[in-house]
């Protein structure tokens, strides 16, 4: 098993949609936080403006003062983070998807030979099943249609050899092979 297999080599798959949701992600995380934020400063500042000892003013500062330099940088970076992880973590999705993408490519040119296969920790492990065993399907589709093609042709040509054999024995054989013919085709699933 190559490695190249068991490891993606780029976690921007599809940069656009990883990138909107990373910075989706991050800002809704800045305005949790600016929410988060007034929750926790709004009462502090209300206790510095509703005491009128100047001692318990500096306290409650003091108190404010220090939890804007840890809470947020703390914030910020955990944001950055959140973004990351959506970035990381949505290539187990838009991996596969890319990969389902170029197999329904190659179904559209007819091509049914291909197969997927995802990776233990991807996403989407039973659509993997589900369009390998279409794709088997309609190889083995192609297949049956491709011989019934040949027999046809095969069957017409004897026809139109006979019809130009002449005489009257060469035409009630040739119109037995194309009722022969007919009726093989109308028995055909999908007829």
């Amino acid at each position: 098993m190559a490695i190249s297999s068991i490891f993606r080599r780029r976690y921007l798959v599809k940069p656009g949609y990883q990138l909107r949701l990373a910075l989706t992600l991050f800002t809704y995380i800045i305005a949790y936080s600016i929410i988060l934020g007034f929750i926790m400063f709004y009462p502090l500042y209300r206790e510095i403006y509703a005491v009128a000892n100047v001692e318990e003013q500096a306290r409650a500062s003091a108190v404010a003062l220090y939890l804007h330099k840890r809470v947020w940088l703390g914030m910020f970076v955990v944001a950055v983070l959140a973004a990351m992880h959506a970035v990381l973590s949505s290539h187990r999705i838009v991996g596969p998807i890319e990969r389902f993408e170029k197999m329904i490519e190659a179904f559209t040119k007819g091509d049914y030979s291909r197969r997927i296969r995802i990776r233990k920790k991807d996403e989407m492990k039973e659509l993997e099943y589900l369009i390998n065993n279409l794709a088997e399907s309609l190889e083995k589709r192609k297949a049956l249609d491709s011989r019934f093609r040949e027999d046809l042709d095969a069957r017409l040509k004897a026809v139109l050899s006979l019809m130009e054999a002449g005489g009257h024995e060469g035409a009630e054989d040739a119109r037995k092979k194309l009722k022969d013919a007919i009726t093989d085709m109308e028995s055909l699933p999908g007829s």
